[in-house]
């Protein structure tokens, strides 16, 4: 995770945030949601929805979405990330 935030960030740097959400996104092999009781993976797929939503890409409402969900479940939905979700997604 730490090497995928490190490539990220480079290519954010050059303006490439479609690579850089692909980096993100690779992490979790074929689409499964990286675990939420792990911070680090919550705040990866926080990281990866932010860039997608500096891009003005679509998906990133829909990767609000998911982990607001998949943290409410566990935390409730008033725990802070679910609210940083929430707001995220209506941002979009």
């Amino acid at each position: 995770m730490g090497r995928a935030r490190r490539e990220t960030m480079t290519l954010l740097k050059d303006g490439r945030h479609d690579e850089a959400a692909g980096v993100l996104r690779a992490v979790a092999p074929g689409g499964v949601p990286l675990d939420v009781a792990d911070p680090d993976a919550v705040k990866l797929r926080m990281f990866c929805a932010s860039v997608l939503a500096d891009n003005s890409d679509i998906r990133a409402a829909g990767e609000f979405l998911r982990l607001g969900d998949d943290l409410a479940a566990p935390f409730g939905v008033e725990d802070e990330r679910v609210v940083q979700c929430r707001v995220g997604e209506a941002d979009c």
